[in-house]
């Protein structure tokens, strides 16, 4: 009996035993998340329950974003940024106040970039290819004749590399590009002295953006560079400071380049986009219905600037004629076997982070 008696014992300990080990093992197993939150951290049951509040900012709190160019205020591009922030402003009941400051008043382009990155301007509406100095691989749009036409720029910018571009300045310089599709007139040279060759821009002092690209393609060229903003390009022509540049057709009628500089040479070597981009923390603020206004009202904006941007440049063609302007007679297939040496340079000196960007926006060329 005493056998059976210790036997039944050490029995019932050792099943003891192995269920302690199966609950010591189920409980180390579990992941942190399934264990009980601390109870300190638990809300009072006294406590009235929070309210969520409603996302982004309401007419009784506004939030003001002030948008800025460095175009004239009758350029068309300006005209339509002051409807897209009026738009913002009425559509979002007043919750988002859009204000437009045209002609540099808030600084000069790369003063207004560096600006919205830090949160202290609401965004600024400009070319797409001066990201390049936040995005160094947006440099690819400004590369002279790389794309056949506009469209070839939309495509690449929806391709997943360009999709890729916009998220890198979201993500790594706080700015989110509201829209893009805003296709200006080719790039155009202009000059105090005939450039009808390529051989003709050596020792022209040429005026650049703030595009690292673009600097070194005038250097390709033989000439010299000085980086001058856009309102002080005209006055920088008529003083000497420069002699030589490139613009956007569109541009003549406001800035009257062809006063100071008659000489156009319509090669178009790039075919540029301008954008609206704002601060990519102040987007992120806003509630999805705040946000969507702001795509919608750029789109709009977009829309209207290509319904008119080339028909007002060919209304002013015969007026700049007849104000001095020397349209001048080239061929474009020369200027495009002159630029096949920088294709190669670009490639020897690793210009892009990605050293098989132009290969790829070459090979999508129809």
């Amino acid at each position: 009996m005493k056998k059976a008696l210790s036997l039944l014992l050490a029995l019932c300990l050792t099943g003891a035993a192995l269920s302690g080990c199966g609950g010591s093992s189920s409980a180390s197993s579990a992941p942190a998340s399934s264990q009980p939150a601390s109870s300190a951290a638990a809300p009072s049951e006294s406590a009235p329950a929070s309210q969520p509040e409603a996302a982004g900012p309401t007419p009784e709190k506004p939030i003001t974003l002030k948008f800025g160019n460095s175009s004239a205020p009758d350029k068309l591009g300006s005209v339509v940024m002051e409807t897209f922030c009026a738009n913002v402003t009425e559509r979002t009941n007043g919750a988002v106040v859009c204000e437009w400051y045209p002609a540099s008043q808030l600084g000069n382009g790369t003063a207004q970039i560096e600006a919205t990155m830090a949160n202290n301007q609401g965004g600024v509406a400009t070319a797409l290819d001066s990201y390049s100095t936040w995005c160094n691989d947006l440099g690819i749009l400004s590369v002279p004749f790389l794309f056949e036409d506009a469209d070839s720029v939309l495509e690449f910018m929806a391709s997943e590399k360009g999709q890729g571009m916009l998220d890198s300045l979201a993500n790594d310089a706080n700015l989110k590009v509201l829209n893009y599709e805003f296709v200006r007139l080719p790039r155009v040279l202009i000059s105090t002295e005939d450039i009808t060759h390529p051989e003709n821009l050596k020792g022209k002092k040429f005026r650049v953006a703030n595009i690292p690209l673009q600097a070194k393609m005038f250097q390709y060229w033989g000439g010299t560079v000085n980086q001058i903003g856009f309102n002080e390009y005209p006055e920088a022509l008529m003083q000497g400071v420069v002699n030589a540049g490139e613009t956007s057709s569109e541009s003549f009628s406001t800035s009257k380049f062809h006063l100071y500089a008659p000489y156009i040479a319509e090669v178009n070597f790039q075919y540029p986009l301008d954008c609206i981009v704002m601060s990519n923390e102040a987007f992120l603020s806003l509630s999805p219905e705040q946000q969507q206004i702001m795509l919608d009202c750029a789109q709009e904006a977009a829309d209207e600037y290509n319904e008119k941007c080339y028909a007002e440049f060919e209304a002013y063609r015969p007026t700049m004629i007849e104000e001095g302007a020397v349209f001048l007679d080239i061929d474009r297939n020369e200027w495009i076997e002159n630029m096949q040496g920088f294709y190669t340079q670009l490639e020897e000196e690793s210009f892009f982070n990605d050293p098989e960007l132009i290969a790829y926006a070459t090979a999508m060329k129809p």
